[in-house]
């Protein structure tokens, strides 16, 4: 077999490797040009491998590191294999698929896969998961996830799954098994409205004047994005999704951020939007595109700050929605440190609650260390795979920190404050076992005005919502030794500091500023 020419790089792209310190070797040498393809075989049907071989006419070759994949040569075809027609392998390169793995998925398992188009690793992911658990796809195009349901579909994997076009950096929806368990939870109530109807099993045969207006949306905008503003639209669910028998505004409701900590996602993957420069093929593309399109979707800066703010946006999101004790794995097929690594810094400078973890099984892995510990990069040199940053973390409970802080004006409260014989003017709120709290040892104390007019003009004025009042004396003189502990993490006295607790976050506080100052 003839081997490619080496890439020529225009030099704008040889100035970007090098601001990013990327070897250019890694796109002109011969043998990056030969990667591998790679497919994963359907569970079942490894025993089949020799009339795969011989549909496909070539050899595969197994990939130890990872179970079930196999690798041929970069030019084999498999679209047009039986094997392929038949649904019993796809395509998904081997970096991908470590992605997936680094999930650690387990049955019963409920997963995000919070940009999940075009679809492989989706299937993955409800392969890995059988018949249990259930796996939540989220896109912003339209067509792109329409082409993830016909691959679930044409693998049959759909059973467990539902498939929301919705804007990934604002999802909020948690698996269906949280339903159930917040009605007996908040003793919600879910009286249906005369004219609500109940979901009953998906049926791609829809109602002529359904397809009419479907057809009728997609012609007014060519790209099919969702705006993020719009509610999340479900184009399919499968019967064990648990959407079946639920009504519109069960499957909507919202949540409280202490809901979504105990009931979210037990993994959730965020294969977040890049410059896709790790992926040599694509990079290929812009010889025939030009090079010129190279530069605006790749080099441009503006554009490369805005996804970053993206992929940032996206790695919160999905954190928010990832249970306590669950896994989340950010990746991109970017080799740039500023949508990777720097994302991965921000992310854990303003998240104290989030740890990046070791991922297991990675020491085999043919791979880098990214930049910062616990972090991986494949590229078709190193690994013979496309291009791709991995990392993985875990939800920690929230812990007693001081690390996370809400700053108000000073204008706002110090009238109150000085009323109130607070020293040092100093508030503080958050969880009752907060060692920072003044309220620590009374889990069911509050302030009794929230707005803090100027009735609060003491430490009495603290109700006990078991019904026993206060002792102004202790109260005060334990308040001191709480302000006292203060000292050491905040000496500016223009600074109010609100601390995180178990059930008290940065959101909750963030939600209710409006009432702490008077305002509407």
């Amino acid at each position: 077999m003839e081997t490619r020419s080496k890439l020529p790089l225009p030099d704008a792209f040889v100035q970007f490797l090098d601001d990013n310190g990327i070897d250019p070797c890694i796109y002109t040498t011969n043998s990056a040009h030969l990667t591998p393809r790679y497919i994963r075989l359907k569970p079942g049907c490894e025993e089949q491998l020799e009339a795969i071989e011989a549909d496909l006419k070539c050899t595969l070759e197994k990939v130890e590191w990872l179970p079930n994949f196999h690798s041929l040569l970069p030019d084999i075809q498999i679209a047009s294999s039986k094997a392929y027609q038949d649904g019993k392998i796809y395509g998904i390169d081997a970096a991908s698929g470590a992605a997936v793995s680094a999930l650690n998925i387990s049955p019963g398992d409920h997963v995000l896969d919070l940009c999940a188009a075009p679809g492989a690793k989706l299937c993955m992911i409800l392969e890995l998961l059988g018949n249990s658990g259930s796996v939540t796809g989220v896109d912003v195009a339209r067509h792109r996830l329409a082409a993830c349901r016909t691959l679930i579909q044409k693998y049959s994997l759909g059973d467990h799954c539902r498939l929301f076009v919705a804007d990934g950096a604002s999802f909020s929806l948690l698996p269906i098994r949280a339903h159930s368990e917040f009605k007996s939870l908040n003793n919600r109530e879910f009286g249906l409205k005369g004219d609500e109807l109940l979901y009953k099993e998906w049926t791609s045969r829809r109602p002529w004047k359904e397809r009419k207006k479907a057809i009728k949306e997609r012609e007014n905008s060519s790209l099919q994005l969702i705006s993020h503003k719009e509610d999340p639209e479900m184009i399919y669910y499968g019967r064990q999704s648990g959407v079946v028998g639920l009504s519109k505004s069960e499957l909507f409701q919202t949540v409280s951020s202490h809901e979504t900590s105990r009931y979210g996602y037990d993994k959730v993957l965020v294969d977040a939007e890049c410059t896709h420069d790790g992926s040599i093929k694509h990079i290929q593309k812009f010889e025939n595109w030009g090079w010129t399109t190279l530069e605006r979707r790749v080099l441009d800066a503006e554009r490369t700050d805005d996804l970053t703010v993206l992929q940032f946006r996206l790695l919160t999101n999905g954190f928010n929605l990832l249970k306590v004790g669950g896994y989340l794995v950010y990746s991109t097929c970017s080799l740039t440190c500023a949508q990777n690594e720097d994302v991965v810094e921000k992310f854990l400078s303003l998240n104290t609650c989030a740890e990046l973890l070791e991922i297991d099984g990675s020491k085999c892995w043919p791979c880098k260390s990214g930049r910062i510990p616990n972090t991986l990069r494949f590229d078709p040199l190193t690994s013979r795979t496309s291009g791709l940053f991995v990392a993985k973390f875990t939800k920690l409970a929230s812990s007693p920190s001081f690390t996370q802080s809400a700053k108000l004006n000073k204008k706002d409260l110090s009238v109150t404050q000085r009323k109130a014989g607070w020293s040092r003017n100093k508030l503080t709120f958050g969880n009752p076992t907060h060692h920072g709290d003044f309220y620590a040892e009374r889990p069911n104390a509050r302030v009794t005005s929230c707005q803090f007019d100027e009735s609060l003009t003491s430490v009495s004025d603290v109700e006990d919502l078991s019904g026993t009042s206060s002792s102004r004396g202790n109260r005060e003189e334990e308040h001191e030794e709480r302000i006292e502990e203060l000292d050491e993490f905040d000496e500016d006295v223009d600074e109010f500091i609100f601390l995180e607790g178990d059930k008290f976050d940065i959101q909750c506080i963030q939600s209710m500023l409006p009432s702490i100052l008077g305002k509407p």
